[in-house]
């Protein structure tokens, strides 16, 4: 089991989410880094899928009661493992007892433990993933807080580990995109403006959606739509002029006009800005 000591701010079980329930309102949810999720997963023996814990904003400290291989990925961080300074995307051995203890994190924004054998929970429409804001899934439909023990599943044989043939650039600062339904609204100058501009990643950022402050588009003129199916990095365009990226946990449909869509090959980047950071779009 894994026993939570002192739980971060933001601590969830994360599988690749949920799929094929959009029609009833569910998002894909899951892991807000996909590529680091499925990586550390490969590190330490498991399928890319696999559950892990998402840890983010905070420090916090953690006990592994029975022996384990783990490995962190995604966003950097200051810490240790029992005596031992933490060494990024790379399998380590723990035996019963050590403690994780994560002091601050140094980039990014989200880190991903991954466990072999992986936390064992009762899967929820065929994931173990946490929707907090349905109280769907992972443990309990909620963040795991200080005293929460995570079962881990039967010891089964490591398999081999895959090194990723292309890693992804956390350190781009430019996002591709395609166009969206709405891109030729107002001549495509909503488009234009996205395109042309650099914006900073909002502190009111969260797993529903990324604020992005900048210049205000000029959406004189502009008309409200009528509510339709939205995706996971669709890029809306506010009354205000400015975009909000809609992240994992973001609604299924949504009024704003969608401008553009990000390509799922660059969500792990937009997912580990910080607020500050600056990101511009680029249409491919």
């Amino acid at each position: 089991m894994i026993e939570i000591i002192r739980a971060p701010a933001y601590l969830a079980l994360q599988d690749l989410g949920f799929r094929g329930h959009r029609d009833i309102g569910l998002p894909r949810s899951g892991a807000m880094d996909c590529h680091a999720l499925s990586s550390g997963n490969q590190l330490v023996g498991n399928a890319a899928g696999d559950a892990a814990l998402e840890w983010a904003v905070s420090g916090g400290s953690i006990r592994f009661t029975a022996t384990a291989t783990i490995a962190l990925t995604g966003a950097r961080v200051h810490g240790r493992l029992g005596q031992t300074m933490i060494q990024p995307n790379t399998p380590v051995h723990v035996s019963a007892g050590t403690v994780l203890e994560i002091d601050r994190f140094i980039s990014g924004r989200f880190l991903y433990l991954c466990v072999s054998p992986p936390p064992a929970t009762a899967p929820v429409f065929g994931s173990h993933s946490t929707y907090a804001p349905a109280r769907v899934g992972g443990y309990k439909g909620r963040r795991l807080r200080a005293g929460d023990f995570v079962a881990l599943g039967p010891p089964g044989e490591m398999a081999a580990t895959v090194v990723h043939a292309n890693p992804v650039n956390y350190s781009a600062s430019t996002i591709r995109v395609v166009p969206g339904p709405q891109s030729e609204v107002l001549s495509g100058r909503l488009l234009a403006h996205l395109l042309g501009n650099r914006f900073e990643v909002s502190t009111s950022s969260d797993r529903t959606g990324y604020r992005l402050n900048g210049p205000a588009a000029d959406t004189t003129g502009l008309s409200q739509i009528l509510s339709e199916p939205a995706c996971e990095g669709a890029v809306q365009i506010t009354d205000g002029g400015t975009p909000i990226v809609l992240m994992a946990d973001g609604p299924t449909i949504g009024g704003y006009n969608k401008v553009a869509v990000v390509l799922a090959a660059d969500l792990p980047i937009l997912a580990q800005k910080t607020a500050g950071e600056l990101v511009r779009f680029a249409l491919i």
